[in-house]
């Protein structure tokens, strides 16, 4: 399994981030997608993991706050090694961005 990580923008990524969200979120839990999005994308600090076609398989996002969360993967792509990417990428933009204190969120 070949995959990409990317640290993205929500202004330039975020028809990427919302429609892999909505895919997981809104289609497969069923979360409404009025909760989905909030006013913390666009200045959270974004990961988006893509495969060996560019297509989105996994996305996380880290607020000003320190704030894990929207953490959305593909049901195929469920896998701890997926998941172990996404969050050391996570924490190395909280290290990034002086954020010492991490916290869970939805």
């Amino acid at each position: 399994m070949t995959f990409t990580v990317k640290n993205v923008d929500w202004e330039k990524d975020k028809h990427r981030l919302k429609a892999l969200r909505e895919h997981v979120f809104v289609l497969e839990w069923r979360v409404p997608e009025a909760s989905e999005f909030d006013e913390h994308d666009s200045s959270a600090c974004h990961v988006l993991i893509v495969d060996a076609n560019n297509d989105p398989i996994a996305t996380g996002r880290l607020t000003t706050k320190g704030e894990l969360g929207r953490i959305a993967v593909k049901r195929s792509y469920r896998t701890l090694h997926v998941y172990r990417v996404l969050f050391k990428a996570l924490l190395k933009a909280a290290k990034q961005n002086n954020l010492p204190i991490i916290n869970g969120s939805v």
